[in-house]
Formats: C-alpha cells, sequence, structure tokens
C-alpha cells in the first residue's frame, strides 16, 4: 500500500509530531502468544490504542492481540481460515495511520489525520473483502463494491461514476482511486491531469501520484502510463523514469510518488525511478526535500508481497522474513524531522503474510491476522489496538 498525498513534500507541522515518538523495532520481535498481547502494531484503531495517538514517547510497538485464525468473518468474505484469507489485502496505511480488516469482516483504523491530532473518522460499513490506502482508504465490498473515505487532512474526492458503478476484484490508492474488474480492465478516477490507464486486461495494477503500472495477463510484462516526471513545483519537474519499467514476466507490482517496484517471476525484485543505482545522488532536492534514499535498490533474494513509500520500501521473502530499504535504517526518533532516522526501514524478526508502508512507519501482518508496526508513532500510526482482529 503506497502513501500518496497531491504534493509529496512533508507539512513541516507534522514532522514536529513524528518527532515526538518513533518505535523501537528491536522491541516488535515476534513474541505474540495466541489471546494474548503479541508483538508490534498495525493499521487498526478505533478504540483502544490503536485510536488517538498516543503522547510523546509512547512505543510505537504496542501490542496488538493475536486473533483466532478460524475466525468466521475472515473465512467467510476474506477466503479460508489462516492464511488462505490473506490471499487479499487486509490491511493499509496512510500518511498519519493505518486500517485493516477484523474478523467480522469491518474496517477498523488508528492513528490520525497528516497534521492534526483527530483520530479517524468512523469508516463505512462492511462487510470488506480488501483494503487499499494513499490519498484515502477504501474497502472493496463483499459483493465488489467501493466504499472510500479519508482521514482528517488526506486528499479526497468523490468518485467518479465508473468507480461508483462498478463492481471489481482490485483496488489501488495514490493521488487517485484504480481498481480492476473480474476481467483485468482498469477503471481509474477521471480526475483533471490524470492520465488514464490503456485498455489492456491486467492481472495486476499500481498507482503513485500521476503514474500508474500494471502487469498484462496476456505475458505479464508491465506497462506504466502517466507522468515519467516527478513534479516538485509549478515551475520544476525532475525525469526520473517513472513510466520506463524494465522488460521481463512480473507476479506483483507497487507504485509511489518517486518510484515503483515488482517481483519477477523467479521472485527476484526490480525497482525503477528515483533512487536507482544510476540516479540516487543524494544532494537531489525536489523542492526543499531530498528525492534519494536508495528507494529502488532492492536487496537480493526472492520475495512475494511488496509495498513502497514516496522514500522506503519493504518486501517479504519467500520464507516469510521482511526486508526494508531506503530511508528510515536509522532510528533516532525522527531527530530534527529527518525522515532518515525514524526507523521505518528496520523491521522486527518473524514471519509475515503482508506489509503495507507509508512516509515514516511500516506495518505487517502474520497468518494468524495479528500485526506488528514500526517507526514514526507521534501520530499513533504505530499503534494499533490491542484487541485486533
Amino acid at each position: 500500500m503506497s502513501m500518496t498525498v497531491g504534493c509529496w513534500l512533508v507539512p513541516g507541522l507534522l514532522l514536529a509530531l513524528l518527532g515526538s515518538a518513533c518505535s523501537d523495532p528491536a522491541s516488535a520481535s515476534d513474541q505474540s502468544v495466541a489471546g494474548s498481547s503479541g508483538s508490534g502494531g498495525v493499521p487498526s484503531g478505533s478504540a483502544g490504542a490503536g485510536g488517538a495517538p498516543s503522547g510523546a514517547g509512547a512505543s510505537g510497538n504496542s501490542n496488538a492481540g493475536t486473533g483466532s485464525s478460524g475466525a468466521a468473518g475472515l473465512s467467510g468474505v476474506a477466503g479460508s481460515a489462516g492464511q488462505a484469507a490473506l490471499t487479499l489485502p487486509l490491511l493499509a496505511t496512510v500518511l498519519g495511520g493505518g486500517c485493516a480488516i477484523d474478523s467480522h469482516d469491518e474496517l477498523r483504523c488508528w492513528g490520525s489525520g497528516q497534521s492534526t491530532m483527530a483520530p479517524f473518522p468512523t469508516p463505512p460499513k462492511g462487510p470488506f473483502k480488501a483494503v487499499a490506502g494513499g490519498s484515502e482508504v477504501c474497502g472493496l465490498g463483499a459483493s465488489g463494491s467501493l466504499s472510500c473515505f479519508a482521514p482528517p487532512d488526506l486528499l479526497v474526492g468523490d468518485l467518479s461514476d465508473n468507480l461508483k458503478n462498478g463492481t471489481f476484484s482490485q483496488v489501488v490508492v495514490g493521488l487517485v482511486v484504480c481498481a480492476l474488474d473480474a476481467q483485468g480492465l482498469a477503471a481509474c478516477q477521471t480526475s483533471a491531469g490524470i492520465v488514464q490507464p490503456p485498455t489492456d486486461p491486467f492481472s495486476r495494477i499500481a498507482v503513485g501520484n500521476r503514474n500508474g503500472c500494471g502487469i498484462r495477463k496476456s505475458d505479464q510484462s508491465i506497462v506504466c502510463w502517466g507522468s515519467n516526471a516527478l513534479i516538485c513545483s509549478d515551475a520544476m519537474q525532475l525525469d526520473i523514469g517513472l513510466t520506463k519499467p524494465p522488460s521481463g514476466s512480473f507476479v506483483e507490482i507497487a507504485s509511489a510518488d518517486t518510484n515503483s517496484c515488482a517481483i519477477r517471476s523467479d521472485g527476484t525484485l526490480a525497482c525503477w525511478g528515483a533512487g536507482s543505482p544510476g540516479n540516487n545522488d543524494p544532494s537531489v532536492l525536489c523542492g526543499k526535500a531530498r528525492l534519494n534514499y536508495g528507494q529502488s535498490m532492492p536487496p537480493s533474494g526472492t520475495f512475494k508481497k511488496l509495498s513502497l513509500s514516496p522514500h522506503h520500501a519493504c518486501a517479504i521473502r519467500t520464507d516469510g522474513t521482511l526486508a526494508c530499504w531506503g530511508a528510515g535504517t536509522i532510528d533516532q526518533d525522527c531527530m530534527g524531522g529527518n525522515l532518515d532516522l525514524c526507523g521505518q526501514s528496520l523491521p522486527p524478526t518473524g514471519k509475515f503474510e503482508q506489509v503495507s508502508v507509508s512516509w515514516f512507519f511500516s506495518c505487517a501482518m502474520r497468518a494468524d491476522h495479528s500485526l506488528a508496526c514500526w517507526g514514526a508513532n507521534g501520530l499513533g500510526q504505530s499503534t494499533p489496538p490491542l484487541d485486533f482482529p
């Protein structure tokens, strides 16, 4: 799930809030016990610890309870109990918090808006089988309909008719909402300045700010559309190759404002855009913000899931362990608002089935649906409810 806002420069007030508390990923190790407090925390939080943001010094690794893998809701709408229920995305992160689908197939959210301490609004009623986050949060209903809402201060617009009236099997959210129908045809919000996707049937799609990419059903190759450049201001655009994917066969893809990454058919990772080997000069600025953090220089090995923010990324290896790269490889409580010091690329140990990252924090879900979050926590974004799922 990739966090995207209209302008990717970080608000100063948000930096001050995020600097108040970062998690210690070392304390987010895999120590959960069924029915008790587990390690870490992930998107979800209406009541309890995941609702209102924690104060300064609150741990970003507050525990989330381990739910029953045989929960009726998760085995009904989302699939069979346990790992089979994790084939669709059950968690999503946005700039100041996250949401996850609980054992009753309802959305539970935690954290707050990007520059206020107001909690998430009450999410729409389900049942839901998938969720995506970016400029807003969208749930994919059991019947394939979309329901979207936004926490305070995030961008949100009414869904265009092609999304309001459609039935879909996949939803993604960047600056706009896009979805795939049962045939793999893409529909995106018809907003000004947004290039619509091609008519190829896709197995997967991903969207960033004004860029998108999809994996063709016909040959598993990638096609991208939209702007090849990152828009830093009215007077500044940086051509970073956003719409120039590698050749080959792919099975998964994710996009953010600054780059995209995909998993090849052999499980290895490929990335393009900012922070790539030929495009990783740390002195390059987009407006006043640093652009390159090595976010397009993934680790070796084989992977099954991935998620991108504009500055860092995390992926799940085929053995279930996490790997993260880009910004946030140091944890110093986001000192001075420096997103490279928030620890969002320092994942916990253990095995996971899903991952979702945002600007300053990351979250992952285990096979038993328990959650772990790490990184900044000044808005409560790394503090999910204790009783999830």
